[in-house]
């Protein structure tokens, strides 16, 4: 069983990955702690953290910084200085490149991530957060407030209506271990046990007051949530779905179908 702590994230995410740059800033207070625990220097004014990921926006930052205020002085450090090292050395070993400078400038801009990054720090400080309040882990929500996933696991929920809820993957990591309890559970919609499965904006208010609250990942597999922040989630108890499911993931590694498990000869 768990229990969570919400952890909104001040700030803005770019309404869709062609616009600018996507930000992802952390509560203030989670870094100023951090800091603090860590025993780092004070400075003034509690700082902001911002995880950033570029789009297709060629000006578009990149990285990770902190800063005194809450405008992210995020960049593309020397993009054009590298740019001019690498043609220079590649002209003097004679090597014919396929592509000119500007469509090598525009293939490493794409490279970035456009919600997701290789930078975890942020998602560390989300799980210190929900252990620091009570609970097993915080939850990040979107740029508009929705429920987006945990520290390093997708969340999942029973509304109700007996229905399987699922924050869209547009803004979130599609996890492979979430993608397959969805179709696991179709089992569970064929024999009446859930009425449907639905992906979509999940705010915190509609899933605070859901049946069932789940984590799904691949190192905790579906594990039940009883309480997020002061509200208890449905009973109080492990629901029955989120302990199904968490049977079915089970035996789906143990025989399932050769489709999701490869034999290893050692």
């Amino acid at each position: 069983m768990a229990a969570i702590s919400a952890s909104p994230a001040p700030g803005g995410v770019s309404p869709s990955p062609r616009g600018p740059s996507s930000l992802i800033t952390r509560n203030k207070a989670v870094t100023w702690s951090a800091a603090t625990a860590a025993g780092l220097a004070p400075w003034k004014g509690r700082a902001s953290v911002s995880t950033a990921a570029t789009s297709s926006n060629q000006t578009a930052p990149v990285g990770t910084i902190v800063t005194g205020n809450d405008v992210p002085l995020l960049h593309l450090y020397e993009l054009e200085q590298h740019l001019d090292r690498f043609l220079k050395s590649s002209s003097m070993a004679k090597i014919s490149l396929p592509f000119d400078r500007s469509t090598i400038r525009s293939i490493l801009i794409q490279t970035f991530a456009v919600m997701k990054s290789v930078n975890y720090l942020p998602n560390a400080l989300t799980k210190v957060e929900g252990e620091e309040n009570g609970g097993f882990t915080g939850i990040w929500l979107d740029d508009e407030g929705f429920v987006a996933e945990g520290s390093n696991m997708n969340v999942g929920f029973v509304t109700r209506g007996r229905e399987l809820l699922m924050p869209r993957f547009d803004k979130i990591l599609s996890g492979c271990t979430a993608k397959r309890v969805l179709t696991l559970a179709e089992q569970l919609v064929a024999d009446g046990r859930l009425s449907g499965i639905t992906s979509r904006n999940v705010s915190v208010q509609e899933g605070k007051a859901a049946d069932e609250m789940m984590l799904i990942g691949s190192g905790i597999l579906v594990k039940p949530v009883v309480q997020w922040d002061d509200q208890i989630i449905g009973s109080g108890k492990e629901g029955p779905i989120a302990q199904t499911l968490f049977n079915l993931i089970l035996e789906d590694m143990r025989s399932g179908p050769s489709s999701v498990r490869i034999a290893v000869s050692y």
